[in-house]
C-alpha cells in the first residue's frame, strides 16, 4: 500500500468499493480475496460444512456477515499470548443455519506446494488456534465456544491429492459405561482439505469442478465464466478480476521457480562454466520440485526452456551424480 493512505475497509461488502481498490491489494491478496465473494463461498460451505448441506446457495448467502456480496471478515491475525502468530487469509464469523449459533469458518487458499507431512498438522494448528483466540473475543467459559470449520484449499496440490477432499473431526468413542454415559457431541472441530488438480476434466464433484474452473483452469477467462454459468455463478466484474488475477499468480509461481533455478545454476556456473552452469542448475530445480511432488515433466515445464530440455532430461536420466 502506498505511505499515507488509509488500507482498504476488509470488512467492506460493496462491489464497486472493491473495484475501486483493487489495484492496491497484491496479488496474493486478491486471490485470498476472490473467496469472500458470497456466492463462491456459499458454495465452499454448502460442499464442506455438515451444517449447510442440503441446503440452497442464497440462503446460505443470508448466513454470511457483510451487507453487499462481498463477505465481511474478522481479524485473520491469530494472536494469543504466549503462542506463536498465526495469519490466516480470511475468517468468517457465520450464522449457523436456524440462527440460534455461530461459527468460526476460517479459509486458506494455499498456492506453493508444501511438504506432504506438513498438511495435516498445519490443519490441526489452525483449528486449535480458532479456538484459543476466542478468549480474546470475550468467550472465555467453555461452553460459549463457537464450533470452528478449517477450510484448506489446495491449488497446486501433489499429484496423489489432486481431486481430493476430505474431512478431520474430532471424534469420541464410548469405551467403558452404561448408554447414559455420553459426552454431549457438539461438533465442535472439523477441518477440510481440498486439492484441485490441472486440466479441465469433471470430477463429478460439483465443489471440486467449480474450484478448478475458478481457481485452477488453464482455459481463457471467457471460457471459465461460460463454464460457471453451469454452477450458476454469476460473472461478475470483481469475479472476472480474481479469475484474471489467479492467471497473473500462476505465472508468478512459475517465475519464481525458474528465477531459483537461474540463481542456482549462476552458483554452479561459477565453478563449472556457464553453460554448464545453466543446465545443472535447471537439473537442480527440477529436482526440488520433484521433491515437492511435482512430475518430470511438470517440473520441466516451469524450469527448463525447449531447447534446454533434452539436457535437462539426460543428466536427470544418466547422470551419476544426480542419481546418488
Amino acid at each position: 500500500m502506498d505511505d499515507g493512505v488509509q488500507e482498504p475497509d476488509y470488512r467492506h461488502g460493496d462491489e464497486q468499493y472493491w473495484l475501486k481498490n483493487w489495484d492496491r491489494l497484491t496479488t496474493d491478496q486478491r486471490a485470498k480475496f476472490t473467496m469472500r465473494i458470497k456466492q463462491i463461498l456459499a458454495e465452499v460451505l454448502i460442499g464442506t460444512v455438515d451444517e449447510f448441506r442440503g441446503m440452497d446457495r442464497d440462503e446460505v448467502e443470508r448466513c454470511i456477515p457483510g451487507d453487499g456480496p462481498i463477505a465481511a471478515t474478522i481479524d485473520p491475525v491469530l494472536d494469543v499470548p504466549g503462542e506463536k502468530r498465526a495469519l490466516l487469509d480470511n475468517v468468517f464469523d457465520i450464522e449457523a443455519p436456524g440462527g440460534d449459533e455461530r461459527m468460526i469458518v476460517a479459509l486458506d487458499l494455499q498456492g506453493r506446494r508444501l511438504p506432504t507431512d506438513d498438511l495435516l498438522p498445519r490443519l490441526m494448528m489452525y483449528c486449535a488456534k480458532t479456538y484459543s483466540a476466542q478468549a480474546p473475543m470475550g468467550l472465555s467459559k467453555y461452553r460459549d465456544l463457537r464450533r470452528t470449520r478449517v477450510i484448506w484449499i489446495d491449488v497446486n496440490p501433489i499429484e496423489a491429492n489432486r481431486n481430493s477432499l476430505f474431512h478431520g473431526r474430532m471424534r469420541y468413542e464410548n469405551l467403558i459405561g452404561g448408554p447414559d454415559a455420553i459426552l454431549h457431541d457438539p461438533g465442535l472441530m472439523t477441518v477440510t482439505y481440498i486439492g484441485l488438480r490441472c486440466g479441465s476434466a469433471s470430477t463429478g464433484n460439483r465443489l471440486l469442478d467449480m474450484l478448478n474452473v475458478l481457481l485452477n483452469d488453464k482455459r481463457t477467462v471467457e471460457s471459465r465464466v461460460e463454464e460457471l454459468a453451469k454452477y450458476d455463478i454469476d460473472a461478475t466484474p470483481l469475479l472476472i478480476r480474481g479469475m484474471e488475477n489467479m492467471e497473473t499468480l500462476a505465472e508468478q509461481f512459475r517465475l519464481n521457480y525458474i528465477e531459483e533455478g537461474i540463481e542456482i545454476g549462476k552458483k554452479i556456473g561459477r565453478e563449472e562454466g556457464r553453460e554448464e552452469g545453466r543446465v545443472e542448475g535447471m537439473v537442480e530445480i527440477v529436482r526440488r520440485l520433484m521433491s515437492r511432488g511435482f512430475t518430470q515433466d511438470e517440473a520441466l515445464d516451469i524450469a527448463c526452456p525447449d531447447d534446454y530440455r533434452s539436457k535437462v532430461v539426460s543428466r536427470l536420466n544418466g547422470s551419476e551424480r544426480f542419481l546418488q
